[in-house]
């Protein structure tokens, strides 16, 4: 069965930006692998629904499932 990606959480990229972050400086505050991190935002992979809601709970509510199952705004 094949695997279908994921969407981009441009979200959380706009995010770790917005905080001065680095995607490792983020991974040790979640306590996954950078690479991990790196997997959400490109839409690799998706955190599993647990992490996702420690993801809020670090984010303040910024970050929520639904930063990584709504589509990205496209430019008109």
């Amino acid at each position: 069965m094949a695997r279908t990606k994921a969407t981009p959480c441009v979200a959380l990229a706009q995010w770790l930006s917005s905080k001065s972050l680095t995607q490792a400086q983020f991974a040790r505050m979640v306590g996954v692998a950078p690479n991990t991190v790196y997997r959400w935002i490109s839409g690799e992979r998706r955190p599993d629904w647990t992490t996702m809601r420690r993801l809020a709970d670090i984010t303040a509510g910024e970050i929520t499932p639904d930063s990584f199952l709504s589509q990205p705004a496209r430019a008109a």
